[in-house]
């Protein structure tokens, strides 16, 4: 995150103000005034900036877009300002200040500006937004305005922009294809349904998974991802889609083998199924994870799923040899929030396929990643995963922010990196408290940036929290990005 420099503040509050405004004059002036006292008054404060740029949201329209697109968000790309200044242009209706919006939309300026012009159209229901913002699906090549744009057209619920959508489904981004995939599950169009059941047997991972749940929001039904069910039900209905598809204990066309064994093992983390192709683990290794953690194995099998060793402490280990490399967790070995912690990512990465791949990321005061790169989940680089995953340690506090930093670095870094859609779609954080050192330590601040970089990059946050209690600020990081959040508590319970 960039914070305002004080000379560029100068430099933006010493601009001349924009031109007198035909109708409301003084109530412009005066709004533009006050603006600009309170925006100088907040100096390098992020949320200040942000009060002062919502204090705009009574302005004059022409105002708005003037102050705002003109003059705050090319020189200010603070998270929460940004956020600030899209919630107020969402509120523009008049014709003219929206079609200098929509000229923005299609401009290439840069991305602060532009992708906030994108954004703030979704919704709006003005013919000339929607226009404007199918000419973006039309006319663009950046993967960026796509995806944006597609996600904004999702929100107006316009039926025009099929066709464009139609080719969104096709584009190389999978961020893009998700936009697209949005539109037709809030739609809830069911002729769509044989068009997305086609794709479906063209995506993996993550990708796969979603169109299965557009489906399962345009009609209700669970047939997961089985695009021959899919295509039965469109034509026949359900007695069709039960005669169809992959018979039981098969797993659907397109999809992972799963592990052999005494038992089949799908890839997941603290009961997460992980469809995901790029996936990257992030643990907390700060001094508080020393605390006393008692687990139950019943309620540990329950809510995880895991394959779990030893029947009881007087039958510890006894279970027959696995030969599927998967790493049960010894539940009778954990004695500490650590142990907890590390027994599950060591689980959790055993369980991936060799079409998957993976890093992981410890964070403490530093922060550290084991490879630093995507990796093929095969048999050696799981074990040696986990070799490096037994020996961390606990130390210092809880930087949390260094650690999604990390995290999203592997997804992809920065909104005009080459790489966009090439890095991780999917992460899974894990730790046990608020954020105590860092670069940023304001949760506020924290979930502000993060808002802002998943409106870019859509990567979805799992989270998974060690603690004496459930915290807001950790099931927001996951609703923000459509993930999902569990609590362990001090006995190893969820809720």
């Amino acid at each position: 995150m960039i914070r305002l420099p004080g000379v560029v503040l100068l430099a933006l509050l010493a601009a001349p103000p924009a031109p007198a405004r035909a109708s409301g004059d003084k109530g412009s002036e005066d709004a533009e005034k006050a603006f600009l006292e309170a925006y100088r008054g907040a100096g390098d404060d992020e949320k200040g900036r942000t009060a002062a740029v919502e204090s705009l949201s009574g302005a004059d329209d022409a105002l708005k877009v003037s102050i705002l697109l003109k003059k705050v968000l090319p020189r200010d790309d603070s998270p929460s300002v940004q956020a600030a200044a899209v919630s107020v242009l969402k509120g523009v209706k008049d014709a003219g200040a929206l079609k200098e919006i929509g000229a923005e939309a299609q401009a290439k300026s840069p991305w602060p500006v532009r992708g906030a012009a994108i954004e703030c159209l979704g919704g709006n229901g003005d013919p000339s937004a929607v226009d404007a913002l199918r000419k973006v699906l039309k006319n663009d090549s950046d993967a960026k305005a796509l995806a944006a744009a597609a996600f904004a057209l999702a929100e107006t619920r316009a039926p025009e922009a099929a066709a464009e959508m139609r080719k969104m489904l096709e584009h190389s981004a999978w961020q893009v294809r998700l936009g697209a995939l949005e539109y037709y599950s809030v739609t809830k169009d069911k002729a769509y349904v044989p068009l997305l059941a086609d794709r479906m047997e063209g995506e993996t991972g993550r990708l796969r998974r979603e169109i299965a749940e557009a489906l399962e929001a345009i009609t209700g039904k669970k047939y997961g991802m089985d695009a021959a069910k899919w295509r039965a039900y469109a034509s026949g209905g359900e007695a069709a889609a039960e005669a169809a598809g992959q018979k039981p204990g098969e797993p659907a066309a397109g999809g992972r083998a799963v592990a052999t064994g005494v038992a089949p093992v799908e890839p997941r983390y603290y009961g997460e199924p992980i469809y995901s192709d790029k996936v990257v683990f992030i643990i907390d290794c700060s001094l508080s994870m020393n605390e006393e953690m008692v687990v139950d194995r019943e309620a540990l099998e329950r809510e995880t799923g895991a394959v779990v060793s030893g029947g009881s402490a007087a039958g510890k280990g006894k279970e027959e040899p696995r030969d599927d490399d998967v790493m049960p967790i010894e539940w009778w070995k954990i004695r500490t929030r650590m142990d907890f912690a590390k027994s599950q990512l060591k689980f959790g990465i055993s369980t991936l396929k060799k079409d998957q791949r993976f890093d992981v990321v410890w964070f403490s005061d530093s922060v550290k990643t084991w490879r630093g790169e995507m990796v093929a989940a095969t048999r050696s680089t799981k074990y040696r995963a986990a070799e490096w995953v037994d020996a961390l340690k606990c130390e210092g506090g809880t930087n949390t922010w260094g650690g999604l930093t990390a995290a999203l670095n592997l997804v992809g870094r920065g909104t005009a990196d080459e790489n966009y859609s090439r890095g991780a779609d999917t992460i899974f954080f894990m730790s046990d408290g608020m954020p105590s050192i860092g670069d940023i330590k304001d949760p506020d601040l924290i979930l502000a940036s993060i808002e802002r970089i998943h409106k870019v990059r859509r990567v979805k946050i799992h989270v998974a929290h060690i603690g004496p209690t459930t915290l807001p600020f950790m099931k927001q990081i996951a609703s923000l990005t459509g993930g999902k959040y569990k609590f362990f508590n001090a006995r190893g319970e969820t809720k």
